[in-house]
Order: C-alpha cells, then sequence, then structure tokens
C-alpha cells in the first residue's frame, strides 16, 4: 500500500526525509548579530549582556526540535488501514527481514531441546523434590518398629521458606536425634535462595506429584506474612508427611509373598 501510494503520485523517495529537516535558521544567528552590534553603535552601551544572551541562543539553537507536522509512531498507527496480505507485500518490497515464530512449547520440546535456563530450573525442581521424598524416607527409617506394630502411624516435617532467602522452624515429628534432624536441615540450606521461588511457581504442581508419587503423603503448603525486625516478609510453611496406615493383604500383595498364595496349603494369621 505505501508502495503504491508512492508510485501513484510520483513522489520521489528521497524528498520524504525533507519532511523531517529542521530548517535552516543561520540566517537567525546573522540578523540577531548584526541587530545588536546596530543598537550598540547607536547608543553606545555595555552590550555585554546583550551579546551574552546571544551566546547564549547560539548554543542553545542546535537543541532546538522543530514539529514540522511528521507524526509520530503512535500518532501514525490506525492512520493507514492494512490488510495482513497487503503488510506481507510491502516486507517484501523493502526487503524487511522476518524471522519465523518461536517454536517453543513446554508440551513439544524434548529436553536436550531446552534453553539453559529451562534446564536449570527443571534440575532444581527435580532436586528439591528428591530431598523432600529422601527426607521422608530416612524420618521414616527411624520408626521402623512403630510402623510395624502400630496400625496408624504418621510422620512428617515442617520448614519455612522465606523470601528473603531464609529457612527457618525446621521440625520432625516425631522427635528424632538432634544430630540427625542438623544433617536433614543441611540439605534444605541448599534451597535457601531458591525455596522460596520453586513453591511459589510451581508449588501446587509439586504437591500434586508428592501426594501422587509417594503412597500415604499428605501435603500442605501455605503463603503467609512475617512482621520482625527487618520489616513485612512473606513465608511459605509447608508440611510434608506419611500416614503409614497399610492393610495386611497390601503388603502381602506387594513383596516376595504375593507367588506363594494359597499353594502351601498354611492359611494366613
Amino acid at each position: 500500500m505505501i508502495k503504491n501510494f508512492i508510485q501513484n503520485f510520483n513522489i520521489s523517495t528521497t524528498s520524504l526525509t525533507s519532511f523531517a529537516t529542521p530548517p535552516n535558521t543561520s540566517y537567525l544567528s546573522t540578523s540577531i548579530t548584526n541587530n545588536i552590534n546596530i543598537d550598540t553603535k547607536n547608543d553606545n552601551i555595555d552590550n555585554s549582556d546583550e551579546r551574552s544572551i546571544l551566546t547564549e541562543s547560539l548554543a542553545s539553537k542546535d537543541k532546538i526540535v522543530l514539529n514540522v507536522g511528521v507524526p509520530t509512531i503512535d500518532q501514525a498507527i490506525g492512520l493507514i488501514p492494512i490488510s495482513a496480505a497487503e503488510l506481507e507485500d510491502e516486507v517484501e518490497y523493502f526487503k524487511i527481514p522476518t524471522y519465523p515464530p518461536s517454536q517453543y512449547s513446554s508440551s513439544t520440546l524434548s529436553p536436550n531441546q531446552l534453553s539453559l535456563r529451562h534446564k536449570m530450573i527443571a534440575s532444581e525442581i527435580d532436586s528439591f523434590i528428591e530431598t523432600l521424598t529422601s527426607t521422608l524416607l530416612t524420618i521414616s527409617s527411624q520408626f521402623k518398629r512403630e510402623i510395624f506394630f502400630k496400625r496408624n502411624f504418621q510422620i512428617y516435617f515442617e520448614i519455612n521458606f522465606h523470601n528473603n532467602d531464609r529457612i527457618t522452624d525446621f521440625n520432625i515429628f516425631p522427635n528424632v536425634p538432634s544430630t540427625l534432624k542438623q544433617q536433614l536441615q543441611k540439605e534444605f540450606d541448599a534451597f535457601s535462595v531458591l525455596g522460596y521461588a520453586i513453591l511459589d511457581k510451581f508449588g501446587e504442581d509439586i504437591g500434586r506429584y508428592m501426594i501422587s508419587n509417594v503412597q500415604g503423603c499428605t501435603w500442605d503448603c501455605n503463603k503467609t506474612k512475617d512482621v520482625g525486625w527487618g520489616g513485612v516478609h512473606e513465608i511459605y510453611k509447608v508440611k510434608i508427611g506419611v500416614e503409614n496406615s497399610f492393610e495386611h493383604e497390601d503388603v502381602v500383595g506387594h513383596c516376595c509373598l504375593a507367588n506363594i498364595g494359597n499353594e502351601s496349603g498354611i492359611g494366613s494369621p
């Protein structure tokens, strides 16, 4: 469309630049100088103030931007209606380089096609979930007797992730030896900087994953605000545990005893 407009009216493309060219103002400085010289000769007065004004005027004249009627980009938008086909024609005519649309899609890209940023974030999430899972397993291993003999037995731990790169209130129930607690807390220290951000962006997804993949897992993650000496800051309070309830048949069906069945003729208790 722009091309057709130029061709139909025989407008030279070089002349278009004249619309944005500031007019020659050199004659202004000559006229001002002559007038001041004449005045000072006739009146025989101190012309230092006038020459100071003239110097400032000449020094700033190059900074003056005159509005010669050329619209800005924002003003020009919508002035010339154009279709998609016409736009493509103009792009081709003026040889404007174009690039294909991004092919990125989290559901279509394979792991080796992800950018470094996506790989780093994905790796941090995997490491965070692995730490949650391994902590549950380590705590559970401390209560083997209770798991065997108590029909309904629950373990859980709590931890707070602050938006100012801190981790606080790491507690385990039932209690475990202090050395083990310190060891487990150190595992989470690696997430003091990113823990809050991970939960803020992916907390619900992580909760669904833990519940779906860790049998009996319970997940509770709440965002709260805390007022302290450093002002108001936000916290994610996480409580994650395992309800270790089981049925006899479920256990038998998931171990080597499942291969025996009733072939031996010995009834189960």
